[in-house]
């Protein structure tokens, strides 16, 4: 694929959510010649669907026709979609045995191995993205990829200045990575929420926050930062506990701390209006609120 990619390319992005599209529209505005970036939105919300045609992504209308026109396939969906969208792509596959399938959702090593038995030609990549959505003043997430055909992206880091970083040519240790990664950040923040939770049912939420603002300034900030931000997250990252514990409890590592995180964000997701409540702008002390209220109701209901 080394001179098509300088000439001609088309990259299929499966799903133009907040990640995925954002990587669409900085791929489209960076690449130095012609690439196409092409996607299937039968299914999809109003909100991808809206995402997708500011980043001038193109709806193909169907799986068969992706894999059909695609080069590369990238792979962004919940945790829960990714292995269904591997199969539907594999089930098509054989229209295009040059196609190239890029994993790069949440997973555990276990499962993306399990996903790439699903494409018999070998070509395949493990990946994972560390950061958010990449933005037009130069952030990039890091993004890990592994496997054989790894050196074949490399374009989106020469021609479109994305932090494409190869580890390896194993399948698994991308999203190993990533499994290692994402607990300090996830498992951090819960612990925070739990202990925002429990300070406000013992009626010392001023003196908490007062002593974590003096002698912990900067996790205060952290704090104050990321906890509001977690609600849309939260029935997401749910699914990403589950295949951070899956990899731990591999590795013979203890996973109770990563199942009382998990504990923390199915809180979140399932039982108030925390998990599906987009508004940006509440405070910390809203959220933690509406959580204490929600365990008052479990309590009373069980």
């Amino acid at each position: 694929m080394g001179e098509k990619i300088q000439r001609s390319l088309t990259v299929a992005i499966m799903s133009p959510g907040a990640m995925g599209h954002a990587i669409g529209r900085i791929v489209l505005k960076r690449y130095n010649s012609g690439i196409r970036i092409i996607t299937n939105l039968t299914g999809r919300s109003s909100r991808t669907r809206h995402l997708s045609e500011s980043a001038g992504i193109i709806d193909v209308g169907s799986d068969t026709e992706l894999v059909q026109q695609a080069d590369i396939v990238l792979s962004i969906v919940t945790t829960w979609e990714a292995i269904s969208v591997a199969k539907r792509i594999s089930q098509t596959e054989h229209k295009n045995p040059n196609l190239l399938f890029v994993e790069l959702n949440d997973l555990a090593p276990e499962t993306v191995m399990s996903i790439a038995a699903l494409f018999p030609t070998g070509r395949f990549v493990d990946g994972s993205i560390l950061g958010g959505p990449p933005q037009d003043d130069g952030y990039s997430p890091s993004i890990y990829l592994s496997g054989e055909y790894a050196h074949e992206l490399s374009f989106l880091k020469d021609s479109c200045n994305l932090d494409i970083r190869i580890i390896g040519t194993k399948i698994g240790d991308a999203s190993g990575l990533k499994m290692c990664y994402a607990p300090m950040f996830k498992g951090f923040t819960a612990m925070a929420i739990d202990a925002c939770i429990t300070a406000k049912i013992l009626g010392l939420t001023d003196v908490f926050l007062d002593e974590v603002k003096h002698s912990l300034p900067d996790m205060f900030e952290k704090i104050c930062q990321w906890i509001p931000g977690v609600a849309p997250r939260a029935n997401r990252w749910v699914g990403e506990m589950d295949e951070i514990i899956k990899t731990y409890d591999v590795a013979g590592v203890s996973t109770k701390m990563l199942e009382g995180a998990a504990d923390t964000y199915k809180l979140i997701a399932e039982s108030t209006t925390v998990g599906i409540d987009n508004n940006t702008d509440q405070t910390l002390d809203d959220i933690i609120q509406k959580l204490v209220d929600a365990l008052k109701t479990l309590k009373g209901s069980n």
